[in-house]
């Protein structure tokens, strides 16, 4: 399938299209080469998202194992048409994507990370949660305002938990430490609140 084709059929992916050429259009997109899997990372417009994901989904893994980074890139937000499938697709991938998980861990990115954690790494087996430990455990820990704000440590912290990646005691002292400087927190705001209704 030349690029002309490849193009041609992704035109048809539109949910504007009739149905039938989506259809086909999809039967198609399967077939499509690996070296041009990266033509339907969210092609076009959102109007062609929901439909590409599903080729994508069902080209699985590991055709599309050149095209992780940008699978990953489909989640950072979740409201997005195709993702919820784009998930379907990443929690088959075996410990390949290790290494680009972490790097969107690393991202400082509160909202693509939260997603990542409660849509991918929770459905992942304690094997592959232990491969990225470290990386909870820094979450967990973070005084990062973008990552607390999001959750991120909380929920890297129940991941943690989960497979007892960590033992009670410290996931219950850095739980504790969360509760008193986000109760300090709460003070001082109330305090200033205060201040200004004086």
């Amino acid at each position: 399938m030349d690029n002309i084709e490849i193009e041609e059929y992704i035109s048809n992916l539109n949910l504007e299209a009739p149905q039938y050429l989506q259809d086909y259009a999809i039967s198609q997109l399967v077939n499509i080469e690996e070296s041009k899997l990266y033509m339907l990372l969210q092609p076009v417009s959102k109007s062609y998202w929901g439909n590409a994901a599903i080729v994508l989904k069902q080209i699985g893994y590991p055709r599309v194992k050149s095209i992780i980074p940008g699978l990953l890139e489909w989640i950072q937000d979740m409201n997005w048409p195709g993702s919820k499938e784009i998930v379907g697709l990443l929690v088959t991938i075996d410990d390949v994507i290790v290494p680009y998980v972490k790097q969107v861990l690393k991202s400082g990115d509160g909202i693509w990370i939260i997603w990542l954690l409660s849509e991918v790494v929770s459905k992942w087996d304690k094997e592959l949660r232990t491969q990225i430990k470290d990386n909870l455990l820094e979450l967990a820990i973070t005084m990062n305002n973008n990552l607390v704000i999001e959750g991120v440590d909380l929920q890297a912290l129940k991941l943690l938990n989960e497979y007892e990646l960590i033992d009670s005691k410290k996931a219950l002292s850095i739980s504790k430490r969360k509760r008193e400087l986000y109760l300090d927190l709460v003070e001082n705001i109330d305090e200033f609140i205060g201040t200004i209704e004086k």
